[in-house]
């Protein structure tokens, strides 16, 4: 039985380990309605730029970011194009004027998103707006700045509730701010700066356990067991382990 044991441990740890966890930012024990970021979609354009700070983001461990999923409650149908930038960033907040997309990396890009009206949702159970990444992003665990535009046909008679933190709303520019870029058509867009409530999301991260494969040397005399201790010769079928009396190798 030991030796069983100590053969199942030695297999684990040949081998690097990925754990996927979803981590919910923002207190949703004090939710409140955000008709305006980050997507303002009563006209046909919007942009808006967030800055999630490593304190906002002390419960997500550094690892490749799949997915961002805003709460949100209600809305109307609309078929937009929706494109998200995402960052590292060390900054607290956000400036006066939007951020450059030059070193961002692009992680959505959808030209046909149809947005749906989340019929049911309410503050205190919302729906989730979910963006899916075209490719994982290298989160390092400090703050990470999203940038998001939105560009539509036409303007909604009524735009989307996202949830804010109750507790992270400010009046005050440069502080938990956003940018929100707004117009009626894309080339007529204008910039507004101002105080914004904190938009509640949910990162899906995939770690790695610290769990590294060994190195694997070529060795001429080894011993083959299988997954019961038990000698075997080397062409055993089914899961054989190769040691050469001192370690575990690859076959």
């Amino acid at each position: 039985m030991k030796k069983s044991l100590l053969i199942a441990a030695m297999m684990l740890a040949g081998a690097t380990m990925f754990a996927q966890e979803t981590v919910m930012v923002g207190d949703l024990s004090r939710p409140m309605p955000q008709s305006s970021f980050p997507i303002w979609t009563y006209y046909e354009c919007s942009e808006s730029e967030m800055v999630y700070t490593a304190d906002d983001l002390i419960n997500l461990d550094a690892g490749a970011i799949s997915k961002m999923e805003f709460a949100v409650i209600g809305g109307q149908d609309l078929h937009t194009h929706m494109t998200l930038w995402v960052e590292n960033t060390e900054d607290t907040s956000v400036g006066d004027t939007p951020c450059s997309t030059d070193n961002m990396q692009m992680v959505y890009d959808n030209s046909d998103l149809y947005l749906k009206k989340y019929d049911g949702a309410t503050k205190d159970d919302p729906a989730y707006m979910e963006f899916a990444f075209t490719e994982p992003f290298q989160y390092t665990g400090g703050g990470i700045r999203v940038r998001m535009a939105s560009i539509s046909s036409y303007y909604c008679g009524s735009t989307f509730n996202f949830v804010a933190d109750g507790n992270k709303i400010t009046q005050h520019a440069g502080t938990k701010n956003g940018v929100i870029k707004y117009g009626y058509t894309q080339a007529g867009m204008n910039y507004k700066s101002g105080g914004t409530q904190f938009p509640v999301v949910k990162f899906t991260v995939t770690k790695t356990t610290g769990i590294t494969a060994p190195v694997v040397e070529d060795v001429k005399e080894v011993t083959y067991y299988n997954v019961y201790g038990q000698k075997v010769d080397a062409n055993t079928k089914g899961l054989i382990i190769a040691s050469d009396g001192k370690k575990f190798i690859n076959k």
